[in-house]
């Protein structure tokens, strides 16, 4: 019971770092899109603006459903420790095959 708490607190702990990345690919995606320069853009000004504008509509419009994925993510891997897999060291086949194996 103790390991399942302390495997809890370790997965929370996981939270603000993966929806902090999340927010760093997204800055990233729009400096990319704000420095974007095609030399056949140069000519159509507000076609150029508008391509941009569609493009950072995109990435706002999938920030949401990526740190909601996130942070059902986490939910599912708090819901599910599963001890009694045989490579973990302190499920009990594991302590019968080490006991069998002398």
């Amino acid at each position: 019971m103790a390991f399942e708490v302390l495997i809890r607190q370790q997965i929370a702990r996981l939270l603000d770092p993966s929806i902090e990345c999340a927010h760093k690919v997204y800055k990233e995606l729009r400096d990319i899109v704000n420095k974007i320069d095609l030399p056949e853009l140069n000519r159509y000004q507000k076609l150029k603006y508008k391509i941009s504008d569609v493009m950072e509509c995109v990435l706002d419009k999938c920030l949401t459903p990526t740190t909601d994925m996130i942070l059902n993510l986490v939910e599912i891997e708090n819901a599910h420790i599963n001890t009694n897999h045989p490579d973990f060291v302190g499920s009990a086949d594991t302590l019968l095959n080490l006991f069998q194996g002398e």
